[in-house]
């Protein structure tokens, strides 16, 4: 029984390695469109210059996000 539960364990981590690394590429493939579509050309500073705005921009909308969790549950532990 131990060892399925480690063996179970270790998959799940292991899964979700892989799922967080995907949610990463499809994030700098999604910010790359996007400076690819303000016109910057790769390998220039002006075109890293815009990947970091965008990684920026979205971490600024992941802490909003998290924010609203928080603020929301918070409040239904606050009703209970």
């Amino acid at each position: 029984m131990k060892n399925f539960l480690a063996v179970s364990s270790l998959v799940v981590l292991l899964g979700g390695c892989g799922l967080i690394a995907a949610l990463d590429q499809m994030d700098r493939e999604a910010d790359q469109r996007a400076c690819d579509g303000f016109g910057f050309r790769r390998r220039t500073d002006a075109y890293s210059n815009c990947m970091m705005q965008q990684a920026a921009q979205r971490e600024a909308e992941d802490q909003r996000a998290q924010r609203a969790r928080d603020r929301e549950a918070f409040e239904r532990v606050r009703r209970r």
